[in-house]
């Protein structure tokens, strides 16, 4: 049986959950009408589901993009200016990739009452935050020190600086967010 404020499993004759203290409700007892998942678990599932699958989806066309895809001229010419443009979105979107499978896994488990998956989700998020902030980082600062950034146009340096911050800030976002609903219990 599941603990109805942590959902975590309990053991039959438990009368509290180990967990949080929840004082477990025998199965025999009528108000033991409810499902056996908490409608929190169901909710982080179904939207971090939607949101790593998602993410997961874009950062896979990202990869066939970068590997068999012809660039068009104009990324050609950014890519011959700044040849770490291609490395830092290539190992970026290799990084949601295995990022946002392990996010998905750890959801999974944790739907499943597997007690690692909570923490699955929480350590790899907490480690795609940090690389979404150091290659953003790294990658401005590569861009905006060489000499050949002062040749591009303004609106061309604000698309490559925008985006870059535009991404980072979203994926801050999106992790944050699997962070919240998979917070620990009280």
């Amino acid at each position: 049986m599941f603990c109805s404020q942590c959902g975590r499993y309990v053991h039959e004759r438990s009368k509290f959950c180990a967990n949080c203290g929840n004082k477990i409700i025998p199965l025999d007892a009528p108000e033991l009408v409810s499902a056996s998942r908490p409608r929190r678990l169901i909710v982080a599932t179904v939207v971090t589901t939607i949101l790593a699958g998602a993410s997961l989806v874009w950062s896979l066309l990202i990869i066939r993009d970068q590997l068999w895809t012809q660039p068009s001229q104009e990324i050609t010419a950014l890519i011959t200016m700044f040849p770490s443009i291609q490395m830092y979105r290539l190992t970026s979107s290799l990084a949601a990739t295995l990022g946002n499978c392990a996010i998905l896994l750890g959801a999974w488990l944790a739907y499943c009452s597997d007690t690692r998956g909570v923490s699955i989700v929480r350590i790899s998020s907490t480690l795609m935050i940090a690389w979404a902030c150091l290659c953003t980082f790294f990658y401005l600062d590569d861009l905006t020190s060489r000499a050949n950034w002062d040749l591009l146009e303004p609106t061309t340096r604000g698309g490559l600086v925008g985006g870059a911050v535009g991404a980072g800030i979203g994926s801050i976002l999106q992790l944050g967010l699997y962070l919240f609903l998979f917070r620990k219990s009280k």
